[in-house]
């Protein structure tokens, strides 16, 4: 998670196209093949699946 982080912080103190790709490039050669597709499918905006429902949720914190 923390190297997701530095990545997403390198990505966001540069405006240059180059600087960005680099950045990426670097994360991904080096990340465990699953983390790095987690890390592309956060960046392209896609967000995992909910696996429970919020009303579930609501429910069990009222019964507790």
């Amino acid at each position: 998670m923390r190297r997701f982080a530095e990545l997403y912080a390198a990505l966001d103190a540069t405006t240059r196209t180059a600087g960005k790709l680099a950045a990426l490039e670097a994360y991904l050669r080096s990340a465990e093949p699953a983390d790095a597709a987690w890390a592309v499918r956060l960046l392209m905006g896609r967000k995992p699946r909910q696996s429970v429902p919020t009303a579930r949720l609501r429910r069990w914190a009222a019964e507790e």
